[in-house]
């Protein structure tokens, strides 16, 4: 059995309720086997004490056993309290138990206790030692579940309701920790009473184990100075605040764009940082830019491809030429592409690279009065997870940072003010601010401020999203 799990995001110990057999005790042997220490948890202390004993022998780690009953109103204060004096950094949510047969025909007490355990127990665990978690800053929390969770099971109604609490809490609790630096994952089963879980659950085991660690890039975390970093599109906006901050912090800063003026005036009030002239949008532009920059900073190690253009567009209005309808394409798009294409064979030699993306929160639930920048936005996207994935095995961390509706020109550009009725609209330097943060603890998706709320909203009611960023385009149809 192999080492799987991060023992510094993951351990010291990890918790396994219902460990006592099945999906628990595989659990725990697996986390065992990483060399994490394993606090069990289940009603059955004899079996618990097995577990304990093969563990330590087989995989050389510490074991506590905890035999209480979870269905019990208030058992949290005594797990509490029984595990206060260690670190856990992985919780695995287990306990439950199914309650087969006619609905009507089952005692009404026994269903409220199967709910208390299937549901409340959860809930009371994830509250607990989630708040724990997110003060250490890393770890995860994985809540087992049921395939009874996304379908109605006759003769299991209760089990699956139960389920489904389950199912949505842990999508939800996904996005509200993961800027935490925890990891929350549900797991689905389907198993029968007394079968061997030592195939498919094991992989489900460890696929939800290990959903970190298989992001995770490769080699040490961000390095936040010392770099030299090329900034497209820095004369404004987000791109000019990420400069100046990572200027601050001791790097190397060089800043592009297509305006002289705008790079001069940038260059007279920071001195600290370097200016080129260049326009992504161009072929030619792109190659000279890194023929100089492979001459004047041939350690130049990170490059953020910030460029960006939005516009509103009524696709009923005629007469507009095929080349300028197409331009934001040429620039959010092309741009970054044929930058990374030109640079990441000099920044595969670097020892520490990167290469940062700027998206949009729009790349996940288009506007649709701007149909060419959301369609740029969620290419963009889809092609840094394709080249993340493509660079797994190289010292190039490719990251995404994927902006919400932001106190910028390109915003105040695109945009009337009752279109931004309901946004929160946040301020360049507050979104500057967490993205840093992001690229600081090697988030790879960084996504500030409304950007995860639009993720998740896509995901579990997409018409109703949609439909509220729609609002604006009766607005842009009365207009002449």
């Amino acid at each position: 059995m192999r080492e799987a799990l991060d023992k510094d995001r993951f351990g010291p110990w990890a918790l396994v309720t219902g460990a006592s057999f099945g999906i628990g005790k595989e659990f725990a042997r697996q986390i065992a086997a990483s060399g994490i220490n394993a606090v069990l948890v289940a009603r059955r202390e004899a079996l618990l004490a097995e577990l304990g004993r093969v563990i330590s022998k087989e995989f050389d780690v510490q074991y506590r056993t905890l035999a209480m009953d979870l269905s019990k109103e208030g058992f949290i204060a005594g797990l509490a309290d029984a595990t206060d004096d260690i670190d856990i950094g992985l919780v695995v949510s287990n306990a439950g138990t199914p309650n087969p047969g006619e609905f009507l025909k089952l005692d009404r007490e026994l269903l409220q206790a199967t709910l208390r355990l299937n549901t409340m127990a959860h809930l009371d665990i994830s509250h607990h030692f989630g708040a724990k978690l997110a003060k250490r800053r890393r770890g995860g929390l994985i809540l087992i579940g049921s395939v009874g969770a996304e379908i109605g099971v006759p003769f299991l109604a209760n089990d699956g309701g139960a389920k489904a609490y389950i199912h949505s809490l842990g999508e939800a609790l996904h996005y509200e920790f993961k800027p935490l630096s925890v990891y929350v994952n549900g797991c689905s089963l389907l198993t029968r009473l007394g079968a061997d879980v030592t195939g498919t659950h094991l992989a489900c085991a460890r696929a939800a184990a290990l959903h970190a660690n298989a992001h995770k890039p490769k080699g040490a975390v961000m390095k936040m100075n010392g770099n030299t970093i090329l900034v497209t599109g820095g004369t404004s906006g987000i791109g000019l605040e990420l400069a100046r901050e990572l200027e601050k912090l001791g790097n190397v800063v060089i800043v592009t764009g297509r305006n002289a003026e705008k790079l001069a005036k940038v260059q007279k009030e920071n001195p600290g940082l370097k200016t080129f002239r260049s326009d992504v949008s161009e072929v030619k532009e792109i190659e000279a830019l890194h023929a100089a920059l492979s001459r004047d900073f041939p350690e130049l190690n990170v490059i953020v491809n910030n460029a960006g253009t939005m516009r509103t567009i009524n696709l009923h209005k005629e007469g507009e030429s095929l080349e300028e309808l197409t331009r934001e394409i040429e620039i959010n798009l092309m741009g970054p592409i044929r930058m990374v294409t030109k640079f990441l064979p000099s920044l595969k030699k670097r020892p520490h690279a990167a290469i940062v993306n700027v998206s949009s929160g729009l790349a996940f639930v288009p506007l649709p009065t701007a149909p060419i920048y959301c369609s740029t936005k969620a290419a963009l996207h889809s092609y840094t997870l394709s080249l993340r994935v493509q660079l797994k095995n190289t010292n190039v961390k490719v990251f995404e940072i994927a902006p919400p509706a932001t106190e910028t020109e390109l915003l105040s550009g695109a945009s009337e003010p009752e279109d931004l009725k309901g946004v929160s609209v946040m301020k360049t330097d507050q979104m500057v601010r967490e993205s840093l943060r992001g690229l600081e603890r090697d988030r790879l998706e960084i996504r500030p401020g409304q950007s995860n709320q639009l993720r998740f909203m896509n995901r579990v009611a997409p018409d109703f999203i949609l439909g509220q960023l729609s609002k604006p385009v009766d607005r842009m149809l009365r207009q002449p």
